[in-house]
Order: structure tokens, then C-alpha cells, then sequence
């Protein structure tokens, strides 16, 4: 579905949904579109924190890899509401859950930024700043 196309109470059917990883995956697919959406802000920015909440570990399977691998390389981040949830999902990702989505998390930040040019994302070095705020030691680790 298209970000345009897209009801706003198909958004509010899948909220429940969110604990499958399967639904998490699609979602965070296209939760960029929905975010630029003004309509179906709101909506996008509960979903964000959903998959916050429901995120389980990156090692266990490669679609919760591929899931916080997506979430790292929003574009959406320039509005302040959306950064402030994201972060905050970002941070019931890596801090509550175990030590490996914290490494998997900078690896992937860092392959990003020293990877090609064209691909770089704009948000990697203010990402990395806010998951040592989060828990300096792990971070370090």
C-alpha cells in the first residue's frame, strides 16, 4: 500500500498485531511514508513505539535484524516529534533488551557511515550520540 492510499484504521487494526515479527518487518518498511503523512502521524508514531516495545533479539532471527537495520535508516528524522519518539524507541530496543542489539546496532551504524558515500545516512553520528546517553558501558563494550 501506498502512504496516500493507506487507511487510517488499517494502522489501528495492526497495532495489536505488533507483537508478531512478521508484522513488525512490514511495518517498519513503510512507517517513513506513513510519518510524512500528516494524517496518519500520530498513528505511525504509536506503531513506532510498538515495535519498540515488542522488539526481541537481533540474533535470534534475521528479520528483527533487518527490522532495527530499517528503523537506523529513517529519513523521517527531521521533525523534533518524530526524533523524540524514535528515540525513544530506539531506547526500549537497545537498553532493555540484551547486550547483543546494543553491538549489532553500532556495527551496523558504523558500516553505514564508513561504507560508500552515496549511501550514507544523514542522522549515523547523532544516532551513535544518543545510544551512548543511553547506557555509556554498553555502548563501549
Amino acid at each position: 500500500m501506498r502512504a496516500d492510499t493507506t487507511p487510517a484504521l488499517f494502522l489501528r487494526a495492526i497495532a495489536p498485531l505488533m507483537a508478531l515479527p512478521e508484522v513488525r518487518f512490514n511495518v517498519v518498511k513503510r512507517i517513513d511514508g506513513w510519518l510524512q503523512h500528516v494524517k496518519l502521524q500520530r498513528l505511525a508514531l504509536q506503531l513506532l513505539i510498538l515495535v519498540g516495545l515488542n522488539y526481541g533479539n537481533a540474533t535470534d532471527s534475521p528479520q528483527e535484524k533487518s527490522v532495527l537495520a530499517r528503523l537506523l535508516q529513517m529519513r523521517m528524522l527531521k521533525n523534533k516529534n518524530v526524533t523524540s519518539v524514535f528515540t525513544v524507541s530506539l531506547r526500549e530496543m537497545l537498553v532493555r533488551k540484551s547486550d547483543c542489539n546494543m553491538r549489532i546496532a553500532i556495527r551496523l551504524l558504523l558500516e553505514n557511515e564508513f561504507g560508500h558515500v552515496m549511501s550514507r545516512h544523514p542522522h549515523n553520528v547523532s544516532i551513535l550520540i544518543s545510544m551512548f546517553g543511553f547506557d555509556r558501558t554498553r555502548a563501549a563494550e
